[in-house]
C-alpha cells in the first residue's frame, strides 16, 4: 500500500511540474507580448495572417508571430522564439483590430513536448487576451 501511495505521488509531482512549465511558458511570451504592444507607438495592419508589426516608441519594428520550424510551432519575436523546446504551440492567432479601437488579439495553445509522454506527464494550456495601445 505504500509502494502506491508513493507511486502515485510521483506522478501527481509529474503532472504538477507539466502544469507549471506550460503555465510559466505561456504567461512569459504573453507578458512580453503585451507590454510591447501596449506601448507600441504604431501597429500594422497589413501584417500576415498570425503575425503582428508594431513600432515601439524607440522606433525599431518588432514582429511577433506564429513560426514553425523542424515541425516544431513556436511563438517568436523577430525570429527569436518566445517559447522554449520544452513546449510546442498547437494553435496560434494574433491578429490586430484597427477600427473602431486600435487593439491587438493574441490566442495560443502550448502543449508539452515529447515523444510518447505517459500521461502524467502530459499537460497543456489556453492562453489569450486583447491588448488596446496606450500610445496610439
Amino acid at each position: 500500500m505504500g509502494t502506491l501511495m508513493m507511486v502515485a505521488t510521483l506522478r501527481a509531482s509529474k503532472k504538477a511540474s507539466a502544469v507549471a512549465l506550460i503555465r510559466n511558458e505561456g504567461s512569459s511570451a504573453l507578458n512580453i507580448m503585451t507590454s510591447y504592444i501596449r506601448y507600441a507607438s504604431a501597429l500594422d495592419c497589413t501584417s500576415a495572417p498570425s503575425s503582428i508589426s508594431i513600432t515601439p516608441s524607440n522606433g525599431d519594428q518588432i514582429i511577433f508571430d506564429c513560426k514553425t520550424l523542424n515541425n516544431i510551432n513556436y511563438i517568436a519575436s523577430n525570429s527569436a522564439s518566445l517559447t522554449s523546446s520544452n513546449v510546442k504551440v498547437s494553435s496560434c492567432d494574433i491578429f490586430p483590430n484597427c477600427v473602431p479601437n486600435t487593439s491587438v488579439d493574441i490566442y495560443f495553445s502550448l502543449i508539452k513536448t515529447g515523444t510518447s509522454l505517459p500521461i502524467e506527464q502530459t499537460a497543456s494550456s489556453d492562453f489569450g487576451t486583447t491588448v488596446v495601445l496606450r500610445n496610439k
